[in-house]
């Protein structure tokens, strides 16, 4: 049973792994404007 645990826990990390650098690029656009609006309301 916790073998096949950590065998589940080694596919996802590889797989997150690989989605990391999409998921970072995918991510940044979101960031940025998430800051760029919270400074706007700020300066406001």
């Amino acid at each position: 049973m916790i073998l096949a645990v950590e065998l589940w826990i080694v596919e996802f990390s590889e797989l997150t792994l690989e989605l990391t650098p999409w998921t970072v690029e995918f991510n940044e656009p979101t960031l940025e404007l998430t800051l760029f609006t919270c400074f706007s309301s700020w300066a406001s």
